[in-house]
């Protein structure tokens, strides 16, 4: 709960500069119970925040604070009851400071608007998991703040880290109801509810755990501190029995004497000045308990004279020996302080060993699973950035494990563990990324720290476009085993090249294997080859070049029919790596390593791309995989261009997803494509393209269309809009231009001279004939 002396007058709530709206804490006929006064309380706190941020986005210009707010108003009246409405502005205010959580979860109530009830129990759990994250925060600061000498939490990071698991929920949450049935909702919030409550359990159940944890490190220092004290204790018994010896005493008044002794106040170790400082202020981190082990393990050192204060030859004038002698009484010493202290490292590495176990948990907890140890000589604001990075790549995975599983959720059959078996493979990669930097951290003396920072945004980035993929896949109904161990990545070609040697090395072999009669290397054995040829080149330009050439051999195997078409395409492509840099990106799409699709996006400036290098290992032509990749790709190279451009062959089925399902229309017929001998469509997306009149049409529809408007292909030049039919002239499946020359005739006088633009392109399905839809452009 909030403090007593935190909360709000509520006598002086309604003059707040702006109220909660949604709010009305004397509403009347209300169907349940008042909540007690600390929680009370605690509701006005939480409106009082809501009045603040209200407040903030007043501030802003324009339109933009006054929408948000009508949003978050349209949220909140989501529910009539008081509390239910408490509970919704507890969520949102847990998730603001992530835009897209905060928009997300408005989303959600409003896809469970129609399940009024339904909505106001998924609050009600996530608030309880609000205050409990508060109270456990507020625990954990405790606890954390009693340990560390110099380390501070920081209490709101804290209760965010554990709200995160619980966000995730709700992102799955919105993400599942997005793509189920409507029949299933109801069995999808209740098993949220169900994950909401376990991990509300959870939290408690870690950080009892953390507690636990800690009682033992306390039971463990006092049991080496309780032995040293004795150990003090009887040495100092030993001493006194042996003096009083001397001095003529018998056995029983020696023991006598030695039962009426005070133990000793002060510990012998006491002028260690870090165990001093954890007697005194209890506090235990393991830098401290390393100095103490050091302290003491150099009491017993090898060759203790030669770093010693005084030269060993003073130290034997002062005693009046000989140097052997000096060496000696000095060596007879460090033993006696080996076997006094020698035990009590050994104890005090085991603490240690706890105590570390215990900071990685109690960070764990706060700031996410495992972060890498950074090195000396990183300097602070670079090893924070570097730890943000890295959390986010931790929360894209399990958030990409979570879209994965709301994709095959229903698919009968695949099982959760062969869901759990495919993401574990892509969280696993991103520890792997994580200890090949710990070990560039711990070989490096001089770290780029911007570099290992845009490696790990850039691995978040792809690992987006995998989910994006996924998503893709799903829609073009790709089977799930095709997505084991897949990964998909978009680079740039000044990226892909970076490595002095990569092109070097790719244009020796490709130059190597075109000269062969039956030129390429099979794609399997290319990396091996790349080894027996290249010896001297890096592993990271081994690397790169291999998968440069896995796509020349894509290239090669898509266009083998085509050996002009295929020249020029592949040396286009090579000369865009060499000089593009970053103008140029290109996506991948691997299984196991190997890249299997690939494509390629060049910035032509004033917000125009174009698209080029689409290819499919031909044996993968008919998995859905590549439009998978394609659409992905699309999708998001789209984001940030007002048009993208591109070229294709006529005959290829692509070219009928190109326009039927990519969003693209043919605005050119380009005969004689690259001097190449061969006809292409130049084809353009734009977000225009969807106002087109044919594009709404289903298929049969626009069959229809032409069999009662457009028979044998009848039209007038002035018509604004045609559909015209054309069959292979030599009655086979359409596979080349020849068959379709005709249709290349007509529609391409109809678009290059007359002002059309093909906006449909569809095969019959045993691909005898194929259907064109022209409108006039701006019609």
């Amino acid at each position: 709960m909030i403090k007593e002396q935190s909360l709000p007058n509520i006598n002086n709530f309604e003059k707040q500069p702006v109220e909660a709206e949604g709010f009305d804490m004397e509403e009347k006929n209300r169907d349940y119970e008042l909540p007690l006064e600390k929680e009370k309380e605690s509701s006005m706190e939480i409106m009082k925040q809501m009045a603040e941020y209200y407040n903030k986005l007043k501030e802003l210009k324009g339109k933009s604070g006054t929408e948000k707010i009508n949003k978050i108003k349209n949220f909140i009246g989501g529910s009539k009851n008081q509390q239910a409405k408490i509970n919704r502005v507890k969520a949102f205010l847990s998730l603001e400071q992530d835009p897209d959580m905060g928009d997300r979860i408005m989303h959600l109530g409003e896809r469970l608007k129609e399940k009024p009830k339904l909505a106001d129990k998924v609050f009600a759990e996530y608030a309880a998991n609000v205050d409990s994250a508060e109270k456990n925060a507020d625990e954990l600061a405790k606890l954390y703040n009693e340990i560390f000498f110099e380390k501070q939490i920081d209490r709101n990071k804290a209760k965010m880290a554990m709200l995160k698991n619980a966000g995730n929920l709700l992102y799955w949450a919105n993400e599942g109801l997005f793509s189920c049935e409507e029949q299933e909702k109801e069995d999808m919030i209740n098993d949220l509810i169900l994950q909401l409550r376990r991990q509300e359990k959870a939290q408690k159940a870690i950080l009892n755990d953390l507690k636990s944890l800690a009682a033992t490190l306390n039971k463990k220092y006092k049991e080496i501190n309780d032995l040293w004290r004795k150990k003090d204790w009887d040495e100092e018994i030993e001493l006194q029995a042996h003096f009083l010896e001397q001095d003529g005493f018998s056995k029983k008044e020696i023991e006598s004497h030695i039962e009426a002794m005070d133990e000793p106040i002060e510990n012998y170790i006491a002028s260690i000045e870090e165990k001093d400082e954890i007697d005194k202020q209890k506090k235990y981190d393991s830098e401290r308990i390393k100095k103490i082990i050091n302290k003491l393990e150099n009491y017993y050192r090898e060759n203790l004279y030669l770093d010693s204060i005084l030269k060993l030859s003073d130290f034997a004038k002062i005693w009046q020996v000989d140097e052997s002698q000096a060496k000696k009484i000095l060596e007879d010493k460090r033993l006696y302080q080996e076997e006094r202290y020698k035990p009590f490292v050994g104890k005090f590495k085991i603490l240690l060993k706890f105590q570390q176990s215990f900071e990685q948990k109690i960070d764990q907890f706060i700031y996410g699973d495992g972060m890498p140890e950074l090195p000396e000589g990183v300097k602070q604001e670079a090893a924070d950035l570097i730890f943000q990075k890295y959390q986010e790549i931790i929360d894209q995975t399990k958030i990409t494990k979570i879209q994965l599983k709301a994709l095959f959720k229903n698919k009968k059959k695949v099982s959760d563990e062969e869901i759990d078996q495919a993401t574990e493979i892509i969280i696993k990669k991103a520890d792997n990324l994580l200890h090949n930097f710990a070990q560039r951290f711990s070989q490096d003396e001089k770290i780029d720290e911007k570099e290992i920072i845009n490696e790990l945004e850039n691995y978040k980035a792809n690992l987006i476009l995998t989910a994006s993929v996924w998503k893709a896949a799903d829609k073009e109904g790709i089977n799930f085993e095709d997505l084991e161990d897949v990964s998909s990545e978009r680079k740039t070609a000044g990226e892909i090249t970076e490595h002095g040697k990569t092109m070097k090395l790719v244009n020796e072999i490709y130059d190597r294997e075109t000269s062969k009669k039956q030129p390429f290397i099979p794609g399997g054995n290319i990396r091996s080859a790349i080894s027996q040829y290249a010896a001297e080149a890096s592993p990271e330009e081994r690397e790169r070049a291999g998968e440069i050439l896995e796509m020349i051999n894509i290239y090669s195997k898509q266009y083998a029919h085509k050996p002009k078409l295929r020249e020029k395409l592949i040396q286009g492509f090579i000369d865009k790596l060499n000089t593009a840099g970053d103008k140029t990106a290109i996506y991948s799409f691997k299984k196991g390593g190997h890249v299997l699709a690939f494509d390629r996006f060049d910035d032509l400036g004033k917000g125009k791309k174009y698209f080029g290098s689409f290819n499919v290992l031909p044996a993968l032509t008919d998995s859905a995989i590549g439009s998978a990749l394609l659409r992905a790709s699309l999708d998001k190279e789209a984001e940030q261009s007002a048009e993208i451009e591109a070229d294709c062959e006529p005959e290829k089925l692509i070219s009928s997803y190109y326009i039927e399902k990519a969003g693209f229309v043919v605005k050119k017929i380009i005969p004689d494509y690259g001097d190449a001998g061969i006809t292409a469509f130049n084809i353009s997306r734009k977000k225009e393209n969807s106002k087109y009149y044919y594009r709404d049409y289903k298929a049969e529809d626009l069959k229809k269309e032409h069999e009662n408007n457009f028979s044998n292909n009848k039209f007038n030049k002035d018509d604004q809009y045609i559909i015209l039919k054309f069959e292979s002239n030599d009655g086979k499946p359409i596979e080349n231009e020849q068959q379709i020359k005709e249709m290349l005739d007509q529609a391409g006088d109809l678009i290059n001279s007359n002002g059309y633009v093909m906006t449909r392109y569809i095969f019959s399905k045993d691909r005898r004939a194929v259907y064109c839809a022209l409108e006039r452009e701006g019609s």
